[in-house]
């Protein structure tokens, strides 16, 4: 899941998140965020507002990543839902739901 601190649907999509990699995590399923903001700025917002998925500082590069992953506007959040072959089953622009991920989880 790319997010941005400054990007409000992101933040907002973290509680579903942090809830969501729990409730998976005995089924071998890994959440990650990147994190699209410098690493200043990711770590003062993840001690405000903790998730217990691993997260990674893409920084400006991490755009590059989403878009070579699908998201040709750079827009955010995008998320992307990877098989176990790292083959992309989905991506999302904008909010994703908890429906839609178990769907695809299933």
């Amino acid at each position: 899941n790319f997010w941005g601190s400054w990007c409000p649907p992101c933040v907002e999509e973290m509680p579903m998140l942090s809830k969501l990699s729990q409730e998976y995590s005995t089924k071998n399923v890994i959440f990650v965020g990147i994190g699209i903001d410098s690493p200043s700025n990711v770590r003062d917002f993840l001690k405000k507002t903790p998730v217990p998925y691993q997260i990674v500082i893409g920084g400006i590069d991490g755009s590059n990543w989403s878009k070579r992953l699908g998201n040709s506007t750079g827009g955010l959040p995008f998320t992307v839902i990877l098989s176990p072959e790292g083959e992309s089953k989905i991506t999302k622009l904008g909010k994703i739901s908890e429906e839609e991920i178990k769907s695809i989880l299933k």
